[in-house]
């Protein structure tokens, strides 16, 4: 929320918060129902062709653990 005010701030734009579905964020952004999506979203070459993402502002080393 931090980064996306930031943003918000420097465009001089008000910042509007929605929970939207995963499943339903690149429909909402593809349809205008939002600008932009500020969430935890790998660039892969499937989305690439459909949406344009910034240069990357946080790496992660976070992972899933499960038993063997």
């Amino acid at each position: 929320v931090q980064i996306a005010q930031y943003i918000a701030n420097k465009l001089g734009m008000k910042l509007e918060i929605y929970s939207i579905e995963w499943n339903s964020l690149l429909p909402a952004l593809e349809s205008g129902t939002i600008d932009a999506i500020a969430a935890g979203m790998s660039p892969t070459a499937e989305r690439a062709a459909e949406i344009d993402f910034s240069d990357t502002y946080y790496e992660s080393n976070l992972v899933v653990i499960i038993s063997k």
